[in-house]
């Protein structure tokens, strides 16, 4: 059901970070956020699978063990220009 309204937004780059009541006991382990991801991620493949050009971006990604500091941003203003 989310793949589809996040999929039918007229919004095409939809940046997403979790606040405190969107993890798990409201703490950031590593389990939690690992389900927080997958979660964003199982509706990504969704809205892909739905053949829409909607594209989540998880900027709390970042926050998880192991992760790659360069998914902590996103260069919002090339976006705007491309």
């Amino acid at each position: 059901m989310l793949a589809k309204v996040f999929g039918d937004s007229p919004v095409r780059d939809i940046y997403i970070v979790a606040g405190n009541n969107d993890i798990a006991s409201e703490v950031a382990a590593d389990d939690a956020l690992d389900y927080f991801n997958q979660f964003i991620d199982d509706i990504q493949k969704g809205i892909d699978e739905a053949k829409k050009s909607v594209q989540l971006h998880n900027l709390t990604r970042c926050y998880a063990n192991g992760a790659a500091t360069s998914s902590c941003f996103a260069d919002i203003a090339e976006r705007l220009t491309a």
